[in-house]
């Protein structure tokens, strides 16, 4: 089904990334952050019409120092996409994967010439799924917001609250001066 599939397709890109960055280190073929560059979403629209492919290709590679972005998006994308499924079909669960990583570039392309706090800091690509994956949280959330999930040391909480903490979390994210 297009959950696994979703799944199956970060993780192979994430590993063939992986084994293409060590190639290339052991090598000395140079710095994977070229690729990066090209599969990457920029904040700068005039190098975003050079690249349009980017605002698809971001949501499908994860940065290859930080394991627990890739672990913790496909854990989140596994469990509220099974949520999802519950309610909708796979049909509707690729194409919020899709708008909500489209939604998520607009807003980056968006926070990066307007906000002010951004405008001057140094524009990195951004890549991941979490755009998507939020919207498929979101959207579980808030289709049956008293839907009660059983979390480790919590016990019983209603899915909406989980939305909400993420959205917290990710919100104090913002002040990150690291690449987003």
């Amino acid at each position: 089904d297009i959950l696994i599939r979703l799944i199956v397709i970060n993780v192979a890109i994430f590993l063939l990334f992986a084994v293409v960055s060590v190639i290339a280190t052991l090598f000395k073929l140079g710095n994977m952050d070229v690729l990066t560059n090209y599969v990457g979403v920029p904040s700068d629209v005039s190098l975003l019409i050079k690249r349009p492919w980017t605002l698809f290709t971001y949501m499908f590679f994860h940065d290859l120092g930080d394991i627990f972005h890739i672990l913790f998006n496909m854990l989140f994308l596994y469990w509220f996409g099974q949520i999802f499924l519950s309610y909708f079909n796979s049909k509707n669960l690729g194409s919020l994967y899709i708008l909500g990583g489209l939604a998520g570039a607009v807003l980056y392309i968006i926070m990066f010439n307007t906000i002010p706090y951004y405008i001057d800091m140094e524009h990195f690509p951004m890549i991941g799924a979490s755009a998507s994956v939020t919207a498929i949280i979101f959207a579980a959330s808030f289709y049956n917001p008293n839907q009660r999930i059983n979390l480790l040391l919590l016990g019983s909480v209603k899915i909406v609250y989980v939305a909400l903490f993420i959205f917290v979390i990710d919100f104090i994210a913002l002040k990150s001066n690291t690449n987003p």
